[in-house]
């Protein structure tokens, strides 16, 4: 006989054992009336058991609303407490059954929190104070004894302010027929700043996310998230950049060469002796720029035999594509 057919031979027989013990002890009805009154004596000694008091200790979770100035603790206080009920068994076994039992909710609106010895940096409110609506929270069957711990601390610590520019961290281009004509516009251009001071001191500037605006339309506020530091909060999550553009306009002036760094008791004839500088610039500032914003330079270092790269310098930012005509001359010193 293989082993497969011995294990079940001996199961068959086990089963068989078990079978005809339970018909054995069904047949005997001495067995019968004593399991059943075994039954009913456990029930009663059960609802006995349920009818006595008792005291239990249960976990209640804590669920804070209106905390004020929620922002500066620097610990959440506790999030439990430990109470004691007292009540009747069933009342009890009705309790431990529960599967879900929500927060109880704290509302300190209502439980204006006390300051320690004038210390406004840790405050505190008493469990006591709101020991009726837990109890009621539980029903009539069940009486609240105590509550652990008997008191909350709530724990602030002192927060500084700090206003600090915006640095605008953002790349775009502007129209082919467009220049810019001032500065980005920025809304807000500061923030407030509010944190710990050791946090705070040290920040000079606040950048924008970097974004890549593309071609931009001078009609339009484009919206830059600011980068916020850790443990750091801030009275506005973005600003706003718009960029002043105007109608480009060229224009032509004409110009005296300045020579640098020529040598002493030297006289310096440059051919020619003026070049025209042709630049685009928006169009309210037409009538504006003139040769008072430029500077046209000869710098001897910069030679070539007998002729000198031209160098050519402005002091507006509103100017741009400069060129000059012609870009190098030829000098000729004469000594004095």
């Amino acid at each position: 006989m293989s082993k497969k057919n011995r294990r079940l031979n001996t199961n068959i027989n086990i089963q068989e054992f078990f079978t005809v013990k339970l018909k054995n002890i069904l047949k005997n009805r001495n067995i019968l009336i004593f399991i059943f009154f075994f039954l009913i004596s456990a029930f009663l000694w059960f609802l006995n058991k349920l009818n006595k008091e008792y005291i239990v200790d249960y976990d209640v979770s804590i669920k804070y609303i209106k905390i004020p100035d929620k922002d500066k603790l620097s610990q959440k206080p506790n999030q439990n407490l430990k109470i004691s009920l007292k009540g009747h068994g069933y009342s009890i076994l009705q309790l431990k059954l529960k599967r879900f039992n929500p927060p109880f909710v704290v509302d300190l609106s209502e439980n204006i929190l006390s300051r320690i010895n004038n210390d406004k940096f840790k405050q505190y409110v008493l469990t006591k104070s709101f020991a009726d609506e837990i109890n009621r929270s539980f029903g009539n069957n069940l009486e609240l004894i105590s509550i652990n711990p008997d008191t909350l601390f709530f724990i602030y610590e002192p927060i500084f302010s700090k206003k600090v520019p915006i640095k605008i961290n953002a790349a775009y281009n502007i129209p082919n027929d467009m220049l810019i004509s001032g500065k980005p516009i920025i809304s807000p251009d500061s923030v407030l700043l509010l944190s710990k001071y050791n946090i705070i001191d040290s920040i000079i500037e606040l950048e924008t996310e970097y974004k890549n605006l593309g071609t931009i339309n001078n009609l339009i506020e484009y919206k830059l998230s600011l980068v916020v530091p850790n443990d750091i909060r801030i009275s506005h999550n973005s600003v706003k950049m718009k960029v002043p553009m105007e109608k480009a306009i060229d224009k032509t002036i004409e110009l005296t060469i300045k020579p640098e760094n020529f040598p002493e008791h030297y006289k310096v004839i440059f051919i020619p002796d003026k070049v025209k500088i042709s630049f685009r610039v928006p169009m309210s500032q037409f009538d504006k720029i003139d040769q008072s914003h430029f500077n046209v330079i000869a710098d001897y270092n910069n030679r070539k035999a007998n002729q000198i790269y031209i160098a050519v310098k402005n002091s507006s930012h509103s100017i741009a594509n400069i060129k000059s005509s012609p870009d190098n001359v030829y000098f000729l010193l004469e000594r004095l």
